[in-house]
This record gives C-alpha cells, sequence and structure tokens, in this order.
C-alpha cells in the first residue's frame, strides 16, 4: 500500500510539471505581445501627438502674420481718418474720388495754383494693399455689405464673415484657397468712429457701427513646406525607434521558441514515463525505481530548463545593453562638443529615447529577476539617515531644477541603526519620488518615516525581531482617480489620461516597486485624488542593528543645498554648452553674453550668486578687468571666479593670484575637467592659502596611467578610449582576450578593462590565463575590471572567481568609469615631490610659450568656411584679396610696432582700428581677435600708457599672429587657379 501510494504521488508531480510548462508558454507568448503591442502604441502616439502639436505652432505663426497685417492697416486706416484724409495731386492712378462728390472741399487748390484732391482711408489703403500683394504675396481688402464702389464687394468668405460681425463676432479666421493656393484667411470689422464721419456720415452711419471689415489673406505654402519636413524627419526617427523595438521583440520570440521547444522534449519525456509506468505493473518496486530514476532525470531536465531561461536573460541583456552603451556613450561625447541648435536638438532626442528604452529594458529584467525568484535579499548594516540622504540628494537637485521642494521629515521615534537590503530600499524611495517629480508641475515633495507603533525607550531591544517601519511620499501633482487606484500596482499599466500625455512609462515600476515591498516584508498603498497630488504608503520590515548609528540623535528635516553658477561668455554657443555641463550635474545656473548684463545681474539679482564662471574676452570688455572691478566690491569680494582662456599665456596665473581669481581654464573645456575643478574649489572654499586651480593641476595630480581596453565591439573601444583620453589616460586596445594576453606578456598596465563577452577567448577566461601564465608575470596582479551587459544574479560572483578585480555595467557612465579606476590605481597616481609642482599654465600645459610669446587667440588663423560663404565661393575674389593683404599688411604691422615705440597714443588706436578691418576682411581670425584685445586695452589709455609691457604684449602677438597668417595664406596662394580649395 505504501508503494502504491508513492506511485500515484509521482503521477501528480508528473501531471502538475506539464500544467507548469503550459503556464510559462503562455506567460512568455503574452509578455511579447504585451510588450511589441506598447511599444508600436507609445511610438505611434509620439509621432501623432508631435505632428499635431507643430502643425497647431505653424498655423498660430501664420495667424500672428495676418493680425500683424491687420493691426497695421487699422493703426494706418486711424491716423488718415484723424487727420480728415490726405490730400494729394490728382493723376491716373489717383483720379478725384467720385464716392466724396458729397465733400464740398474734395478738391482744392494751392496758393501756388496746384490742385489737390482729397484721398479718404479706405481710398489709400486700396492702393497700398495692391501694392503689398504684388510685393509679399499677402493679400488685403476692405470691403462691406453696402460698398459704394464695386471693386470693393465682398466674396463669398467676405460675405458670410461680414454678416458674423452682425450678430456678434469680432473676429473670423479660416484656412481656404485663393485661385488654387492654400491661404489662411482672417477679417476684423471695421468701427465707425468720430473721425470717420466727415466721409461716411452722409450715408447714415454714426459712430460705433460697423462699417465693414478688413480682410487679409496669408499664403501659408511655405509653413506648409516647412511642416512636411518636420514630418519626415519625425516618421523617420519614430519608424527607426519602432524598427528597434519590433527587432527586440523578435529576438525574445525565437530565443523563446527555442525554450519551448525544450519544454515540450521534457513533456514528451515526463508523459513517455508516465505511460511505462501505468504499463509495467507486473514488479512494482522495479516499476518505483525506474520511475524515481525518469524523474530525476526530468528534474535534471527541468533545471537545464531554467538554466536556459536564465541564460537567456543573460543574453538579451547583453544583446541590448552592448548597442546601448555605444549610442547613449556616443551620444554624451557628441553633446559634449560645439554643436549647432538644430543638431544638439537632434541628439538630445536620441539621447532621451535611449535612456527611456534602457528603462525599459531594466523595467522587464527586474520584473523578471523577482519573478523568477532570482533576486536576492542582501542583508546588511546600515544607517537609515545616511541612507536616505545619499539616496534623495540627487532627487533634490532634479526637483530643484524643475522649480519643485523636496522635503525629508524622519520622526525621533524612528530607530535609524537597522539591518536589512538598504538597496531595494533606495529602489524603492527612487522609482516614487520620481514619479512624484515627473507627475508635479509645481508644489513640492514630502518624504515622511515614522514607526506606526513607536518603541517605548524603556522596552528593551529586540534584535531578532522586525521593526515595522511606514514611509510616506506625496506630492502636489495630477492625482489619480479613485476608480484607478486599485490597478496602478498591475503590471503593464498606466492610467489612460497619463499615457496620452507628454509622460512616458512602461506601467512596470509600480509593479516592481510592490514586489519589493513584498520581499521587504511590507505592503503598499496609495491616497490621492484627481487634480490634488498623491500619497504613496509603505511599510517595511528591518531588524535593528547591534552596531550604534552614527547619526544625530535627533533627526531633523534634511535639507538639501548647492552652489549658485553664473556663466559669462559672449559666445552664445559655447554658453549654452557649459550651462547644459553645470545643469546636468545639479548646480543652479544662470547665464550673462556680456559683462554689462554680467554686472546688473550680480549687483541686482536677488540671487546670491557664489561662483561666476567668465570668459577673458568679453564683447564689451576684457575678462580680467570685468574680474578686477567685481572683486573691488564688497559685496562681491567673496563671490569665486573661475576664468575661461583659450590658451595659456605667461603671467596670466600670477594675475589670476593676483585679482584674488580661484581658477583658470584653457579652451577647449570639458565637462570632466570643469566638474573636478569645481570640486577642489568647494572642497577649499574658505581655505585663504588654496592653489589657482587650472587643467594642469587636475592632470598632473594623478599619474598618466596605461590602460588597455579589451573589446570586440569597435563603438564600444572608441567610447572607451575617448572617456579615458579625456583624463589624460594612455590607453591601448585588444579585440579579444587573445590580443590581450599577447599585449600583457609585453607591456606593463596599470589597470584592464575587459568586456565579458567576447569570440575566441571571452574575459572571464582571459583574466584566468593572466593570473596564471608565466608570460603575463609582468601583469599577474594588474586590476582587472569586467565591462558588462550581463544583470542577473551569480554574475558577480563569476567575475571574482575568474580573478577579476571589480566590474562596471553598460552602458558606461563617465563618473563610475572613472571612480573606479582612482580606487584601484590610487597608490599610483600620487605624484612625486621630485616632480615639479609648479601651476604655471603657460609652461606646462603649453611648453611651446617658453620660445615664442604666448597667444590667447583662436588657433585658427584663418576661417576659411566663413569667408567662402562670404564671397559667394568665388575663388578669384579671395585669392585679389590676399594678394592685396600681403603685399600691404606686414608694413601697416611695423608701422604699428614704431607708432608704439614712439608712444603715439592717438596715431596707434587709427592704426589698430585700421588693421582689425583688414584682418576681418581676408578672414584673419586669430590676428582679428589679438587686435580687438589690443583695442580694448587702448581704449583705456588717454595720452600715455599706464602698463607699457601689456600693449608690447600685443604687439608681440600680432606680429606672430601675422606670420601664422602669411604663411597659411601663400600656402593657397601657390596652389593653381580654381584649385585653391
Amino acid at each position: 500500500m505504501y508503494e502504491g501510494e508513492r506511485f500515484n504521488g509521482y503521477l501528480e508531480l508528473i501531471v502538475k510539471n506539464t500544467d507548469i510548462y503550459k503556464l510559462n508558454y503562455a506567460y512568455l507568448l503574452k509578455t511579447i505581445i504585451l510588450v511589441s503591442v506598447l511599444w508600436t502604441v507609445i511610438i505611434v502616439s509620439s509621432l501623432a501627438w508631435n505632428i499635431h502639436d507643430r502643425h497647431h505652432d505653424l498655423m498660430c505663426i501664420a495667424k500672428k502674420e495676418a493680425i500683424t497685417n491687420i493691426n497695421k492697416d487699422v493703426a494706418f486706416r486711424n491716423w488718415a481718418s484723424s487727420h480728415g484724409g490726405v490730400y494729394v495731386p490728382p493723376d491716373n492712378k489717383t483720379p478725384p474720388n467720385p464716392y466724396l462728390s458729397h465733400i464740398h472741399d474734395r478738391d482744392v487748390v494751392t496758393n501756388t495754383g496746384k490742385t489737390l484732391t482729397l484721398m479718404n482711408p479706405a481710398y489709400i489703403l486700396r492702393q497700398l494693399m495692391n501694392d503689398y500683394s504684388e510685393l509679399y504675396g499677402v493679400k488685403e481688402r476692405i470691403t462691406s455689405l453696402k460698398c459704394l464702389n464695386p471693386i470693393n464687394k465682398p466674396d463669398e468668405w467676405e460675405t458670410k464673415a461680414l454678416k458674423a460681425f452682425e450678430s456678434g463676432k469680432d473676429e473670423v479666421s479660416e484656412i481656404t484657397t485663393i485661385n488654387a493656393e492654400p491661404y489662411l484667411r482672417l477679417m476684423r470689422p471695421l468701427i465707425i468712429k468720430d473721425s470717420c464721419l466727415k466721409c461716411h456720415g452722409n450715408q447714415g452711419y454714426k459712430a460705433g457701427d460697423i462699417r465693414g471689415g478688413i480682410s487679409i489673406s496669408v499664403p501659408i505654402m511655405s509653413y506648409l513646406k516647412m511642416e512636411r519636413h518636420y514630418i519626415f524627419i519625425m516618421v523617420l526617427s519614430h519608424f527607426l525607434f519602432l524598427c528597434l523595438g519590433l527587432a527586440g521583440a523578435f529576438v525574445i520570440f525565437r530565443k523563446g521558441k527555442q525554450l519551448i521547444i525544450k519544454e515540450a522534449q521534457s513533456k514528451e519525456a515526463l508523459k513517455e514515463s508516465e505511460k511505462n509506468l501505468i504499463t509495467l505493473n507486473k514488479d512494482l518496486e522495479a516499476k518505483v525505481m525506474a520511475k524515481t530514476e525518469k524523474l530525476r532525470k526530468a528534474k535534471e531536465a527541468a533545471e537545464e530548463a531554467n538554466k536556459a531561461k536564465s541564460a537567456f536573460l543573460a543574453n538579451m541583456s547583453h544583446e541590448f545593453r552592448t548597442p546601448m552603451n555605444g549610442i547613449i556613450g556616443m551620444t554624451n561625447l557628441a553633446l559634449d562638443t560645439l554643436l549647432d541648435t538644430e543638431q544638439r536638438e537632434y541628439l538630445t532626442i536620441v539621447k532621451n529615447s535611449s535612456m527611456h528604452l534602457l528603462d525599459i529594458l531594466n523595467d522587464v529584467l527586474d520584473l523578471s529577476k523577482i519573478e523568477a525568484g532570482k533576486m536576492d535579499i542582501k542583508v546588511v548594516d546600515f544607517d537609515l539617515l545616511t541612507a536616505i540622504k545619499t539616496t534623495v540628494e540627487p532627487m533634490a537637485l532634479i526637483a530643484a531644477n524643475k522649480g519643485l521642494k523636496l522635503n525629508v521629515e524622519i520622526s525621533p521615534d524612528v530607530p535609524t541603526a537597522l539591518r536589512g537590503d538598504v538597496g531595494l530600499l533606495r529602489q524603492v524611495l527612487l522609482n516614487l519620488i520620481g514619479n512624484s517629480i515627473k507627475f508635479t508641475e509645481k508644489g513640492k515633495i514630502e518624504l515622511k518615516v515614522y514607526s506606526p507603533s513607536p518603541t517605548l525607550e524603556t522596552e528593551p531591544s529586540d534584535f531578532e525581531k522586525p521593526q515595522t517601519l511606514q514611509f510616506s511620499v506625496s506630492d502636489t501633482g495630477i492625482g489619480i482617480p479613485k476608480e484607478k487606484q486599485d490597478i496602478i500596482f498591475d503590471t503593464f499599466t498606466m492610467l489612460e489620461e497619463i499615457a496620452t500625455k507628454r509622460f512616458q512609462g512602461t506601467g512596470l515600476g509600480l509593479a516592481i516597486v510592490k514586489k519589493i515591498v513584498a520581499m521587504l516584508g511590507g505592503s503598499i498603498w496609495v491616497e490621492s485624488e484627481s487634480g490634488k497630488g498623491s500619497t504613496f504608503h509603505f511599510t517595511t520590515g528591518f531588524l535593528k542593528s547591534s552596531t550604534p548609528s552614527t547619526a544625530a540623535a535627533h533627526k531633523e528635516k534634511i535639507e538639501f543645498k548647492n552652489k549658485h553658477i553664473l556663466i559669462v561668455d559672449s559666445n552664445a554657443t559655447t554658453n549654452q554648452r557649459i550651462v547644459e555641463m553645470l545643469k546636468s550635474e545639479g548646480f543652479f545656473t544662470d547665464s550673462a553674453l556680456s559683462g554689462y548684463e554680467a554686472s546688473g545681474k550680480l549687483t541686482f539679482s536677488t540671487i546670491k550668486y557664489d561662483i561666476v564662471i567668465l570668459d577673458f574676452q568679453l564683447a564689451d570688455m576684457d575678462g580680467f578687468e570685468f574680474a578686477k572691478n567685481m572683486k573691488s566690491m564688497e559685496k562681491l569680494s567673496q563671490v569665486k571666479v573661475i576664468m575661461i582662456v583659450a590658451a595659456g599665456l605667461r603671467g596670466d596665473d600670477v594675475q589670476c593670484r593676483a585679482l584674488g581669481i580661484s581658477g583658470l581654464i584653457t579652451k577647449p573645456i570639458y565637462k570632466s575637467d570643469l566638474m573636478e575643478i569645481l570640486s577642489l574649489l568647494t572642497a577649499n572654499w574658505d581655505n585663504p592659502e588654496a592653489p589657482l586651480l587650472t587643467r594642469h593641476m587636475v592632470l598632473e595630480s594623478r599619474k598618466s596611467l596605461n590602460i588597455l581596453v579589451t573589446d570586440d565591439n569597435v563603438v564600444n573601444q572608441t567610447l572607451a578610449v575617448k572617456l579615458l583620453d579625456r583624463q589624460g589616460y594612455v590607453s591601448q586596445v585588444a579585440g579579444n582576450g587573445r590580443e590581450a594576453i599577447e599585449k600583457l606578456s609585453k607591456t606593463h598596465f596599470d589597470i584592464v578593462l575587459m568586456d565579458v563577452q567576447m569570440p575566441g577567448m571571452d574575459g572571464l577566461e582571459a583574466t584566468k590565463h593572466i593570473r596564471g601564465a608565466k608570460e603575463c608575470e609582468i601583469n599577474k596582479d594588474v586590476p582587472v575590471i569586467a565591462m558588462t551587459a550581463n544583470a542577473l544574479r551569480g554574475d558577480r560572483e563569476r567575475y571574482l572567481e575568474a580573478g577579476m578585480t571589480d566590474y562596471i555595467s553598460k552602458p558606461l557612465d563617465a563618473d563610475e568609469l572613472y571612480a573606479l579606476i582612482e580606487k584601484y590605481t590610487a597608490s599610483l597616481q600620487v605624484k612625486p615631490e621630485s616632480e615639479s609642482t609648479s601651476d604655471d599654465v603657460s609652461s606646462v600645459a603649453n611648453p611651446v610659450v617658453k620660445h615664442r610669446p604666448a597667444q590667447r587667440t583662436s588657433a585658427m588663423s584663418l576661417n576659411i568656411e566663413k569667408l567662402l560663404k562670404r564671397v559667394k565661393n568665388d575663388e578669384r575674389i579671395i585669392r585679389e584679396m590676399w594678394q592685396a593683404f600681403v603685399e600691404d599688411a606686414p608694413g601697416q604691422v611695423a608701422f604699428l610696432k614704431q607708432l608704439f615705440e614712439e608712444r603715439s597714443v592717438g596715431e596707434l588706436k587709427k592704426q589698430v582700428h585700421l588693421i582689425e578691418g583688414m584682418s576681418a576682411s581676408v578672414g584673419a581670425t586669430a590676428l582679428k581677435s589679438e587686435i580687438f584685445r589690443m583695442e580694448v586695452a587702448l581704449s583705456k589709455v588717454h595720452d600715455t600708457f599706464d602698463d607699457d609691457k601689456q600693449i608690447q604684449t600685443f604687439v608681440e602677438n600680432i606680429q606672430f599672429e601675422l606670420e601664422k597668417v602669411l604663411k597659411e595664406i601663400n600656402s593657397y596662394l601657390a596652389k593653381p587657379v580654381g584649385k585653391m580649395f
């Protein structure tokens, strides 16, 4: 009887496993269909919304053009009527108006015998409107239902508009066609004023009556062409992203199909086992033993299937993250360069869309890991105050940039020394606060933490009993309707009114949050009302830690502060680029395009600026002089100044120290350098002995590390090398593990960045070889950082087991990469005392300065592109200008030097202005820039020089720039005619 019960139990287990396989197949198929449909709906909705929005904007612009023309005509009519009309000599174009015959002084004769006739406002406007239509295509008419002149008779559309005025409307507009061309037609009524009664009083009109209307017809073909161009770009970009998403779904389908085949095979094996066990019943014990063996094999097959599923998730993560690493990384590098507005707009769209796609991928993987039981609970000791502050602080910066306040309040009775998974708690807080920021336009966001049932201090601490904490995240955003609050925690659920607006998402965030909260031993719920904000509550169960908290005994509201920075640069592109760099890091920024504008903001603005980033050459004044004036004002003396120069000039560091300037940066400006200088500036904020901060100091503070980048993807190689170059690191590239081993056997490296999945020899195998092979003895202990797109449990353990030191996830984040490199090479980057500690920019960053006058001007001597555009690509004109310049310029600069030696200030100013004009004409950008600097300096000189050395430096720099530009011009002139460029 006992053996029979075991037999029946085995049969039930087989049937149960078969049902599970069916459920897995249905769930996988449903997930693929839902993701594909959701992705298509998002793309199509975004395309439709963008097209509609752009059409609306263009039609508004066309209507504004029509209104502007009407306002002009009404103003002119009012002016003419206020003067009783205008008298002009009659001719064929302007004969006496027969409709004014009732006016006794319609025709007058001047005291010189010249005959004049009266032109009433309508007469004048008709002639002006005809001329305006011929010149600009905008058709304008004055018309009336009771018009005297048949020329002014209204057409069908105008008749409807005039009748609408009689019923009370004050404006009629419509898009229609005139002579088969599209026009925006707009009409407003003409109201009789007292001054109009001179001509229209005899018709029975009185002041306030509607006489007729002014009709404007604006051609909108140009607007429609712009709209079609925009639609083409939007359709193309949305189509590309649609294809990318559907391609991902196709990859999932293929991988899933393979998994289903394996599951089907396992199912058939189980059915065969069941059939054999039912038919073979002679020897029950033998049958049970055979069945036990088969079940063991089936269990192994099921485990293999689970491993295949895990491998599928890992491969999907890798296949998606690898190209996303290239897209996001290269886009960030491109955005860190000088771009025009249109290019920056396109690249920003690419970056935002890529980050949104990466968020979707992360949500899907997180959900899969949780449902598959692959997400671990990592129990560690942590301090609650520190965890909340480090989690919320970056979100506070995002909220502040949106104009929102983010407050955190922790009840005094909340224990802060806890044990549990602080990473999962951070993930919940980031998701909830991120949602509040996304759906809140104004107001505030509050995070509160308290104990639902406070523990009395007299009670003994129970370290084994979970402490229940309650969190609430409230906002003043759009709110959630009560009938929708039960479904927002479901998978792939978004409210219709949210999904149709500009807010993007997968509908997975709150579903993941709910599952994580359950893993933390708590629950989550929401209180909300549409239009009045939301409050999400959740509870967690953490153990008390035996390690005392380092936090303060009394909990207070956590405040988030940052520096206010003013960027002053007359180059609008550079100005905007620096603003975007700083805003992306959470700084509060403002900008000014001139010294005059900056002075106004520093002096009168309600904002207290902490730092001014200042270009040395402003459009209206010298940057150093501006800094000197600013530091002389008591109110602004404590403001930190960072000066930007085009290249290091001997003595700049001395001048900066003398003026109290805190930092000196040379162009081009890189975000990493700027952030590091700001970090050093903040660290030494109250140190009066702090050294002048320069890029040279930043670069010299770390040794030029030799780093090996190992990756089989060319895009990933390029991205890593570019990021390393910006930090001053030396890098080499290997395409796979074997190439890496070959390079490591010959050259010493300070650190190795190793991709995990590569053809031939992967990163894990290569690392094992490095740690044990004799040929790699010189790099046996080199830190190896894994670069991986995998995202499953156990990956980190596998990397460490293979001998890797640490790992970084793709897409690569520049700051994370730099932090890892610094972590494992800090001891190598200490600068030896024997090395030079001078922070003189000119002597280190630009060693060539010791042999010639240092130039602070543009590195581009000739702006060929701008010059060609100015002369319509006519090489002959450029050749003649340059030949004349080559003959005349040396003599003019020699005369400039002579005037300086004679100290003839007045003549020197004239000569500087002359050379500036010559330089601008031939496109000598660098020479013109240096001339401009000298002209600014001379504008402050009256009769004698206060600083001969400064003017002498300008003269030397001008001579040097002239030599450079003459050499470049002569190289072009030597080329055959027609082949100069």
